[in-house]
């Protein structure tokens, strides 16, 4: 296990442990970026006791976030020997098990925990997959990483299949080193909710408390920037996710930075003008070039960790932009961002073409379930590639619990995806009573990121396939097939063996089409851009 190649995911600090347990070695390092908790007694792992006197009986590392940690403490009676909002695991772990701790919790988080009294592996991941976690299982070796590329030189010469899988979102693993058995359990359920019968009204009231709490739980942090405010900035793209975060956000913190990317006069760019002028950022922008986005897409396939088409799309921007932030504002540490809106929402172009209610509100719960593999792998690998932290207010669980339940009807009116959503932004004020964002963005129809950066006359998808078509111009493959071949290419010359982790391509559902971009499908209107 080549844990030094994650340490881009934490340059503040790495701590290694290595031990024995009965017949099993032990080997943990953590790479730490550190947010909550500035004291050498919130260092990562963490131990219990914490006493220089008395062996560790368990060892925790936790890549992630507990945002009701305090809360939590005062339930159980728990007091913590650290400022670590991950310590509380520990206490919980001894007092109600792993299952009912991870069902307390409220955040994100990739968790392994080592009991060595009961001889005892626990590994958990948040529901909905917001922080990477990869498992390599075979002949009495366990590795736990939050990215493949630690994982991968495990199996030497194995070029067809590696025993690494993407541990599954809202499950965890017991393992019993006695007799080790490796087997999920399920302590969150992506079943569908029940669609709620309750006024419009009323639901639009809960969502609304539900949202503005997930927002400002995500500004916990510790860390500072260099002129003394919290170090949290927000992506802003000018689209209506990343934008009623960005002024919510900015409302509790009242000073905040954004930043924003694309190709000149792209969209999104005059987009987020608008919303940072409004809200008040100190916005920043990172303009780029057909050419320099190009020359950057082997990088991204290798930190992204995948071959999938929109991902490595979209996925080339949020690299670029997370890498200006880590050049150019290094006491930037955080970075809020509005995905799993979507998802939530039905708010693709595709979802247009559900057949009735019901399968729409199933495919909500697909994608929420299946972010794992596609938006919430780029952003975690994107920004943590950079030594950064995504935070991401609409996969609150608690929000999505209520939000789910909004009937389909109510998520998409008059044509308009994210109705429900829009309307109650739009009853929302900044503290100076003013609309918390313009009108025109609050209705802004939704543009997904790989085509909102670039032009009509000159999309993203397009330049790439060009590029693509130039290096093979007599082939006989499609455009998409030549793009969707280079990225596998790449992906495979990193990740041999390793195909099967991501489990297909994202694609819409109920049309016939193979590639993912809206902007082909037949109701795609180019004069709303």
């Amino acid at each position: 296990m080549n844990a030094l190649r994650m340490s881009h995911r934490g340059e503040d600090e790495t701590h290694a442990i290595h031990g024995t347990v009965s017949d099993w070695k032990y080997n943990i390092i953590f790479h730490r970026l550190a947010l909550n908790g500035m004291t050498p007694e919130s260092s990562q792992p963490l131990f219990y006791p914490a006493r220089m006197d008395v062996a560790p009986t368990i060892y925790l590392q936790c890549n992630g976030e507990i945002y009701n940690h305090r809360e939590l403490a005062e339930k159980y009676e728990i007091v913590c020997d650290s400022d670590s909002d991950c310590e509380i695991i520990m206490h919980l772990y001894r007092k109600i098990g792993f299952c009912k701790t991870l069902k307390e919790l409220r955040g994100v988080f990739a968790i392994t925990l080592i009991d060595l009294e009961h001889q005892r592996v626990c590994i958990g991941r948040d529901p909905y997959g917001v922080r990477g976690l990869e498992l390599y299982w075979r002949d009495g070796m366990i590795a736990a990483s939050s990215e493949l590329k630690a994982l991968i030189d495990l199996e030497d010469g194995l070029d067809v299949f590696k025993p690494i899988h993407e541990f599954p979102a809202g499950k965890y693993c017991e393992i019993n080193l006695q007799c080790p058995e490796l087997k999920f359990k399920e302590y969150f359920s992506h079943e569908p909710v029940s669609i709620s019968s309750e006024p419009e009204v009323l639901l639009m009231d809960k969502c609304s408390v539900l949202f503005q709490k997930a927002v400002s739980m995500r500004l916990m942090c510790d860390r500072k920037t260099k002129d003394g405010k919290v170090s949290i900035g927000a992506f802003l793209s000018g689209g209506f996710d990343s934008s009623v975060v960005a002024a919510l956000a900015i409302r509790d913190l009242v000073d905040m930075r954004t930043f924003s990317i694309g190709f000149k006069g792209s969209p999104d760019l005059i987009a987020a003008r608008k919303v940072a002028k409004h809200i008040g950022s100190d916005h920043y922008e990172c303009i780029v070039t057909p050419a320099e986005m190009l020359s950057i897409i082997p990088a991204v396939v290798k930190q992204l960790e995948t071959y999938d088409t929109t991902t490595i799309r979209a996925g080339a921007f949020m690299y670029r932009l997370s890498q200006y932030v880590y050049d150019e504002h290094p006491d930037i540490a955080v970075l809020l961002s509005g995905e799993g809106a979507d998802e939530a929402s039905g708010s693709y172009k595709y979802m247009e073409y559900a057949p009735n209610d019901k399968a729409f509100h199933i495919e909500c719960h697909r994608l929420l379930q299946e972010l794992m593999w596609y938006d919430a792998r780029r952003g975690d690998r994107c920004t943590a590639g950079h030594n950064r932290e995504i935070r991401v207010p609409f996969l609150d669980r608690d929000f999505l619990e209520t939000y789910l339940s909004v009937p389909p009807c109510l998520k998409r009116q008059k044509g308009i995806e994210k109705y429900f959503l829009r309307e109650m932004v739009a009853r929302m004020k900044m503290e100076n009573g003013k609309s918390l964002l313009p009108t025109e963005i609050i209705w802004r129809r939704k543009e997904a990121m790989s085509d909102g950066v670039s032009v009509q006359d000159d999309s993203w998808f397009g330049i790439i396939q060009k590029y693509t078509r130039s290096h093979d111009p007599d082939s006989e493959l499609s455009d998409l097939q030549l793009e969707k071949d280079w990225y596998m290419s790449l992906y495979l010359s990193y990740y041999a063996g390793c195909k099967h982790i991501i489990p297909r391509y994202w694609v819409p559902k109920w049309i016939d089409t193979e590639d993912p971009s809206a902007r082909l499908l037949p109701s795609y209107d180019t004069k709303k851009m």
